[in-house]
């Protein structure tokens, strides 16, 4: 990946000699034409600052055409790969994380995880080996609670008791993650 700077004056185009499967506008005076060949065909596109051009593939060539009565002056970005933007990284202080693996009983409810007050979200996971539905809540039935889906993960933010209830006649698997303050 690397920074391409060009200047096309008024009425012209120029051939970017370089090729990858993204462009990124990162600078321009003006707004750039850009004309992309890409499995034989020709593609025209009109990109500003801050744009994207991101293909699966490496395309064939690139030429940036200025319809203007003005120069334009560009820096683009050029590369394979995934692009990623700039930008800030704000690292805050680390809560606390608790994970685990909990059976649920046949025809019973069971406790997934105690009441806690510094809870941030707990994602709860069913087993994708499991046959049953479970009922997730602070005091699931047949009736009540949150569906948890064999292979299906939620997320709860609730503070008090988690408990799933398990209507099938062989126990379940769950896991957990909880992330607290």
């Amino acid at each position: 990946m690397r920074d391409y700077t060009n200047t096309v004056p008024a009425n012209d185009s120029a051939e970017v000699g370089r090729v990858g499967n993204f462009v990124h506008v990162k600078e321009t005076t003006g707004d750039l034409t850009f004309l992309a060949e890409y499995d034989g065909q020709m593609f025209r596109l009109v990109m500003q600052r801050g744009d994207v051009l991101s293909m699966p593939r490496k395309f064939d060539s690139l030429r940036v055409v200025n319809d203007t009565a003005s120069g334009v002056t560009f820096t683009l970005v050029i590369g394979n790969g995934d692009f990623r933007r700039e930008g800030t990284i704000t690292i805050e202080k680390p809560g606390t994380s608790a994970a685990g693996n909990v059976s649920c009983l046949a025809g019973a409810s069971t406790i997934v995880r105690s009441a806690v007050t510094s809870r941030q979200m707990l994602r709860i996971s069913s087993d994708v080996a499991n046959t049953a539905l479970l009922k997730i809540g602070e005091a699931p039935s047949a009736l009540n609670g949150i569906d948890l889906f064999p292979g299906e993960t939620i997320p709860i933010t609730f503070t008090g008791v988690i408990r799933a209830y398990n209507a099938a006649g062989i126990p379940q698997q769950i896991s957990f993650f909880e992330e607290q303050d």
